[in-house]
């Protein structure tokens, strides 16, 4: 039968005294926590990589005049729509601008613009939320500008 011999091996701080097992067991947890730390350092840096939008609010204005035509919402409705279908294929940055009734002597202009380092998705995605704010905070009106952070819509009743 053969002998197995037992190698001990002991940690040693700085100034040379053994390290107990409980605390050579505390300095692999530390290392544990630092690189779960670090692991997770990274992961946060690629999801910052990949460019999520952010939403935060950098100003809003609406114009205090409003309209009572079913018609200028309808336009209205068309250029969020146009802006929000056309912006993220056109460099992230589009004009439009669309008759009010077909008449061509009243137009309703409009802007949407998304950073350009956010998915095409994430710009879709973002302007409908912009849309939607816009909806709420300025019904009915003939002009409003609101900014995010990484998203911008603009729509009025003059050109611009």
């Amino acid at each position: 039968m053969q002998r197995i011999h037992k190698t001990n091996v002991y940690l040693r701080n700085l100034s040379g005294r053994k390290l107990t097992r409980d605390e050579t067991i505390g300095k692999k947890m530390i290392s544990s926590k630092s690189i779960a730390f670090i692991l997770l350092g990274l992961l946060y840096m690629c999801a910052d990589v990949r460019g999520e939008g952010n939403l935060k609010l950098v100003y809003g204005l609406c114009n205090d005049a409003s309209f009572a035509d079913q018609g200028y919402e309808t336009t209205v409705e068309e250029v969020f729509q146009d802006v929000k279908v056309n912006t993220p294929s056109s460099g992230y940055s589009y004009y439009d601008h669309i008759p009010v009734d077909n008449q061509n002597t009243d137009f309703f202009y409009g802007h949407g613009a998304c950073n350009g380092v956010i998915t095409k998705s994430e710009c879709v995605n973002c302007l409908i939320a912009v849309i939607n704010w816009v909806r709420k905070e300025c019904p009915w009106r003939y002009r409003a500008q609101y900014q995010l952070a990484d998203y911008r819509l603009r729509y009025e009743f003059y050109p611009f």
